[in-house]
């Protein structure tokens, strides 16, 4: 369909429109669209109303909800193939039928045995399109997606063998290779070599993916190949646990922000009265884009040049809005025609410049800075002035932000960065966990779920070597900044990718490896983790990451430092700080993993 390069989004959104919309019109002028819980949310990270209501939509429904019958209608079933839905679906033509036609397109692969079920009910004589469409995921982001499947670190650490692992790392096979799929790739698989659960993944998705090609003839995978690494969340816990400052990762830290961008925040007027305002952040908001991965304070300086450039651009609209300098009936109609874009954009540099500048404001009132600080020595092994830290000093100052700390998870997440980063002596475990709540000093012991030991030999020690923190210091640039000099593992691992160096770098690939690997390959520099170095030509080189376990939005931000090469993140699910906690706080090997509530789901109106 379009270049190799192509966005995972604009790939996504192909399939959607381009596809199943477009090859439904042409079998129907209108129809309703019937969607479930989770693959409303699958919708909602690509496409807004108008983008359906364009292609023949006329109204979307909540497979869940009662619906009336409406029998001289076409419907098209956009549903998850689980038991639950495709019930509802034969359900909804058991005694008489609801739909005049109906076009049914699968999120992913449905088993035999629910085809059967199919196959036998009177659904059949109604079906004019019956499809699997493969994009059981959701975007997060231009190049970033979720396999939406949260509360699964039980499944992954608690099961005592490969067998209670089985269905899940199938489930999640399965719906990865529906993203290489959209993308028309066909990878090269890696894996963490030290990973059992990343090695079973691996193997199984080489499988799928390969299953995939084979059996869907007119998909056709693109001449050169990715490399998809995957990543276990042990590779590093203590990136999702910090408070990252760019921009996204800090927002979503600080606010809430639902799985379709919308967000709720108190802003206070010039007459001192507050009020309650609401907004939806996501793909389709230009602006957001541009700021997403940018350093806080980056973010809002690239904001006020863009408002700047822009009401520049825009200065006879500006004098139209106030109602100024329009003499000419064509300038006026000109005008007036474009006036609603833009009061569109206005109010997304307005929201943005409030959320930038409350996330500011809470940071600094919070006293997060102090706490940022700690993080980024954790992360590190040294300071600002790129010196080791001595133990006994940053144990200190824990154990007294910890007593400064009221609420209960946010002191868990601190005091489990601690013990993801050191080895603790037993005085010093004890100390924090005495100015925690017992239940929360238990929950650390879950570090050792992870494969890192709860308490050292001896004393507290850095799990970090010094031959790693030597490394970290001459990388990176002088700091400026205590709340952000850390160097995310992932961006390293991406290196690796670029450079074949994989192997060396602690990589197994599953059954086939690219034919040039061990060839080392130079690395484009980049002169800072922070700032976006001018982008040459494109290369259609990939590197697909998927972080088994979830990925957290302070990894997403390092997309912005590749430039020649496209990066592709995803996860099993995504999460900010405190729903990483809570993933660990509820690990359970019987946990069931919970469905998307379609109450936090909407579609884009706009």
């Amino acid at each position: 369909m379009e270049n190799e390069s192509c966005s995972l989004f604009h790939s996504f959104r192909h399939r959607i429109l381009n596809e199943i919309l477009d090859e439904t019109r042409s079998l129907s002028s209108s129809f309703i669209i019937i969607v479930d819980k989770k693959s409303l949310g699958i919708l909602s990270g690509a496409v807004r109303i108008i983008d359906l209501t364009e292609r023949g939509a006329t109204v979307i429904e909540l497979l869940e909800k009662e619906r009336k019958p409406l029998p001289n209608s076409d419907a098209l079933y956009f549903l998850t193939p689980s038991i639950k839905s495709i019930k509802r679906l034969i359900q909804d033509f058991s005694s008489e039928p609801k739909y005049h036609q109906i076009f049914i397109y699968f999120t992913g692969h449905i088993s035999d045995q629910l085809m059967q079920e199919i196959a036998h009910s009177e659904i059949v004589k109604y079906i004019r399109i019956f499809k699997e469409a493969n994009c059981s995921f959701r975007m997060i982001g231009s190049d970033c997606f979720s396999l939406e499947c949260p509360g699964i670190l039980g499944h992954l650490y608690m099961s005592k063998s490969s067998s209670e692992r089985r269905e899940l790392i199938n489930h999640l096979a399965q719906n990865l290779s529906g993203v290489c799929g959209i993308l028309h790739d066909l990878p090269y698989v890696c894996y963490q070599s030290d990973s059992l659960p990343a090695q079973e993944l691996a193997l199984a998705f080489e499988e799928h993916v390969e299953n995939l090609f084979r059996s869907v003839t007119d998909l056709k995978a693109n001449e050169s190949r990715p490399v998809m690494i995957i990543l276990d969340r042990n590779y590093d816990l203590s990136l999702p646990l910090i408070h990252d400052v760019h921009y996204e990762a800090l927002l979503k830290d600080l606010y809430e922000v639902g799985n379709d961008g919308h967000v709720v925040y108190s802003s206070v007027d010039n007459s001192n009265v507050s009020s309650t305002k609401e907004a939806v952040i996501n793909e389709h908001d230009q602006i957001w884009v541009k700021l997403r991965y940018q350093e806080i304070d980056e973010a809002q300086s690239v904001l006020n040049n863009e408002l700047k450039a822009f009401r520049i651009a825009n200065a006879g609209m500006e004098q139209a809005a106030k109602g100024e300098g329009l003499n000419e009936v064509k300038a006026m109609a000109k005008v007036v025609s474009g006036l609603s874009g833009f009061n569109e954009t206005l109010t997304y540099f307005a929201t943005h410049r409030f959320l930038i500048e409350a996330c500011m404001k809470i940071f600094a009132d919070e006293k997060i800075t102090d706490i940022s600080e700690i993080e980024q020595m954790l992360l590190c092994g040294f300071d600002t002035e790129k010196k080791e830290y001595k133990e006994s000093e940053i144990i200190e100052k824990i154990i007294n932000k910890l007593s400064d700390i009221t609420k209960g998870n946010e002191q868990f997440r601190l005091a489990f960065l601690t013990i993801a980063s050191m080895e603790l002596s037993s005085n010093d475990r004890k100390s924090l966990t005495d100015v925690i709540p017992p239940s929360l000093g238990l929950a650390l012991s879950k570090v050792s779920l992870f494969g890192l030991s709860l308490q050292g030999p001896g004393k507290t020690q850095k799990r970090i070597s010094k031959k790693k923190i030597g490394e970290i210091a001459g990388r990176i640039p002088p700091v400026t900044k205590i709340f952000n000099y850390a160097m995310p593992k992932i961006y390293e691992i991406i290196e690796s990718a670029i450079s074949n160096t994989l192997i060396e770098s602690g990589f197994t690939f599953a059954r086939n490896s690219p034919p040039n690997m061990g060839e080392a390959q130079p690395v484009p520099q980049v002169k800072s983790l922070r700032k976006k170095q001018n982008p040459g030509i494109r290369s259609k080189r990939k590197v697909i990451i998927f972080v088994l376990g979830g990925v957290s939005y302070a990894e997403l931000r390092v997309l912005k430092d590749f430039d020649d090469v496209q990066v592709i993140i995803g996860g099993s699910r995504a999460f900010c700080p405190l729903e990483f906690v809570q993933e660990i706080l509820d690990m359970s090997k019987e946990a069931d993993i919970p469905d998307l509530d379609p109450r936090d789901i909407e579609l884009d109106f706009r």
